[in-house]
């Protein structure tokens, strides 16, 4: 369970499990929401890969600033998010080991 379907993101997500986390090593601070799949616009645009390396740990706008520790916190910011809206959220690459920003409109695609 876990699993959400982050639509607007072209994405699936799930919560980190402890074995993921451990494998990658991941801090306290990069256990968010991991990206499972993520559709060919998503993947295209540069913003996701769909191999699992992908971990969202912020949404950086709108604003406040705040941390993604669960698929339940990056549902609540995507309810209120709607068309036309940008997003932006820190998004940690667990093969590369170092974090990126990711914006995009919602609805664009």
């Amino acid at each position: 369970g876990g699993n959400y379907d982050a639509r607007p993101l072209g994405i699936t997500v799930e919560n980190v499990s402890d074995e993921f986390a451990r494998e990658a090593r991941l801090t306290a601070d990069r256990r968010g929401a991991r990206v499972v799949t993520a559709e060919t616009w998503a993947q295209r645009g540069g913003y996701f890969t769909s191999d699992g390396s992908d971990v969202i740990t912020a949404v950086l706008f709108p604003r406040p600033r705040r941390d993604i520790r669960s698929t339940g916190d990056l549902r609540e910011v995507l309810g209120k998010v709607k068309n036309g809206d940008t997003i932006s959220l820190q998004v940690y690459n667990v093969r590369a080991g170092n974090s990126r920003v990711v914006s995009l409109t919602i609805g664009d695609q």
